[in-house]
């Protein structure tokens, strides 16, 4: 089992050259399909709402994500998280039932604009540091309590660890950034999201601003308690099993239990050729939360 210690000198001495090329792609193909939903997502009205808040009350220097406005580096992970989130057309990770790009990307544009020397390069390898470390503090999160909460609690912890690294933190204060963000990461209930169908959403942009802020308090000696998740069987094969590789993508930008359905019953109309006035009735079966889905009349992107 990798210990905490040992998570923390991963964060810290991972290259780019200890990556598969496997890996590599999928970096790029994460980040390509994370730009094309957030393009998309800035279209909404989730999105112009959040972003004119990032400018107006966090305010900053750095061009927040599809604008060309400033905020500072926590408002423009907000305002992309949410912005990404807000289509429901990004990656996510079935053991979880998440997403950990949609929070990591935005924070990850945002602290290196801020820091202004980071390449290319790693900007790639702390992307995908971002994906291990999101997904494994997912499990830990989601092994730990009965309740279903939100991608923003764990993507926090994640940014939280990749923010520590692209500052130079010590092991110490990556370690208090980490355990500031678990403690203070939202841990939303994500069914009343569903029952109640909102801007709310899935939690990430609030994850990337509070890991991004967690660092920043960590790097001026604010202190928290170790962070829980890193102590357990998760992280054993870290750096072995690239969790980046086990996303999933989605072919229509809707929750991951609406998928099936869709492609029911675009496959039944493919092998009969009717179209819609030829349909009386739809009947669906589906586990419980899924059905949850469809509880109102669609008027909005929610």
């Amino acid at each position: 089992m990798t210990t905490p210690e040992g998570i923390l000198d991963f964060i810290a001495e991972l290259t780019w050259d200890d990556l598969p090329t496997q890996v590599r792609r999928q970096s790029k193909l994460c980040l390509l399909d994370l730009t094309g939903v957030g393009a998309g997502g800035a279209g909404t009205k989730l999105s112009r709402i959040i972003r004119d808040y990032s400018a107006l009350d966090m305010g900053g220097a750095l061009p927040m994500m599809f604008d060309g406005r400033g905020a500072s580096v926590s408002g423009v992970a907000l305002a992309g998280g949410m912005t990404i989130d807000a289509l429901d057309g990004h990656d996510g990770f079935n053991p979880a039932k998440g997403h950990a790009g949609c929070g990591v990307l935005p924070a990850l544009y945002g602290l290196a604009q801020e820091l202004g020397d980071v390449s290319g390069q790693e900007f790639l390898l702390c992307l995908t540091l971002g994906y291990e470390l999101a997904c494994r503090t997912a499990m830990a999160q989601h092994a730990s309590v009965p309740d279903y909460h939100t991608s923003g609690a764990w993507v926090a912890v994640a940014v939280a660890g990749l923010a520590a690294r692209l500052m130079g933190l010590d092991r110490a204060q990556t370690a208090h950034a980490m355990g500031i963000a678990e403690y203070h990461g939202p841990r939303s209930q994500m069914m009343r999201c569903i029952y109640h169908p909102t801007m709310l959403k899935d939690g990430a942009g609030w994850g990337a601003m509070c890991g991004v802020s967690a660092a920043r308090l960590a790097a001026r000696g604010f202190t928290g308690a170790p962070a829980l998740t890193l102590s357990t069987d998760h992280w054993r094969d870290l750096g072995d099993t690239w969790l980046i590789c086990q996303q999933y993508f989605k072919p229509y930008p809707v929750c991951r239990w609406a998928q099936a359905p869709i492609a029911a019953v675009l496959d039944l109309q493919k092998r009969h050729g009717f179209d819609s006035r030829a349909i009386t009735a739809l009947h669906i079966v589906s586990f419980h939360e899924s059905v949850r889905l469809g509880t109102k009349q669609v008027t909005t992107t929610e």
